[in-house]
């Protein structure tokens, strides 16, 4: 059976494709991995599918623009035992949400199979030079941050269960 979003197919844990994302994108050819994770794509999924492509800048201002707000924090978090040289290269002070772009790279993107409004919560996994082994994860819906934390924030479907229960 055909899948309603393009280059998909049912694997061992629900569906798994690729993307094509140019707001993400840091090579002109790239592919990020996509997961959906459910047996049965329907509506939702496809509409948090399309979400993604139609608003793909937008999300990314949006989620730089949280970075940068939370970026001093980070930097307290992280860097409190770094030497000034470390402290340049993985957390260096930026100016604009623009420039942590450089310290981020998108690898991953989980469709839910929890929904609210007609719309599959989505998931954004991070590589990032702060948190080399965690990562960075953020858990979205529609243009909403729903959380920002480590990368299994993005994966971890009883974070979204939980907006769903308090909206």
């Amino acid at each position: 059976m055909k899948s309603i979003i393009p280059n998909v197919s049912l694997g061992s844990y629900g569906y798994e494709g690729t993307v094509k994302i140019e707001a993400w994108n840091k090579l002109s050819s790239h592919r990020f991995r996509l997961t959906i994770n459910t047996e049965t794509i329907n509506n939702v999924h496809k509409t948090a599918y399309n979400w993604l492509i139609d608003h793909q800048n937008e999300m990314k201002k949006l989620i730089l623009k949280q970075l940068f707000d939370m970026y001093p924090e980070i930097q307290d978090d992280y860097g409190w035992d770094l030497n000034e040289e470390e402290r340049a290269k993985y957390l260096p002070d930026v100016n604009s949400s623009n420039q942590l772009f450089d310290l981020i790279e998108l690898c991953n993107i989980h469709i839910h199979d929890v929904s609210n409004d007609g719309m599959a919560y989505v998931g954004y996994e991070l590589a990032c030079t702060w948190e080399e082994e965690h990562g960075l994860g953020v858990m979205t819906h529609k243009n909403r941050i729903v959380a920002i934390g480590g990368a299994d924030t993005s994966i971890l479907s009883w974070i979204a269960e939980h907006d769903k229960v308090e909206k």
